[in-house]
């Protein structure tokens, strides 16, 4: 039969090992439109190797953002609000973080 001390520590990485599943499986995108990545009528979708830059196709351009997205969550959750934006008329750029963290070296 376990001690006490067994016990415990069993339960105590069980619960870790479940906390990080769950903010690995909580913090990703779900139910994101692929046409939302794609340029339409009324914004410009450039992929770059580490951002997402969204251009309204109007001609008249305001000041434009960068989009730094929060910890160890999925950039694509901001995409309709980065579309939204860009169709205001306001060029949006949504970088990706390095192992999603703005702790990282690069």
């Amino acid at each position: 039969m376990p001690s006490l001390r067994q016990t415990v520590w069993r339960v105590w990485v069980a619960a870790g090992l479940g906390f990080t599943a769950w903010l690995i499986i909580g913090f990703q995108a779900a139910g994101v439109a692929p046409e939302l990545l794609k340029s339409s009528a009324t914004a410009r979708v450039v992929h770059g190797e580490l951002n997402t830059t969204f251009v309204p196709q109007s001609g008249t351009m305001r000041s434009g953002l960068v989009f730094l997205p929060g910890g160890l969550v999925d950039p694509e959750v901001y995409v309709r609000l980065a579309r939204t934006i860009a169709e205001a008329g306001h060029p949006l750029r949504l970088n990706y973080l390095p192992m999603r963290s703005a702790f990282t070296e690069k």
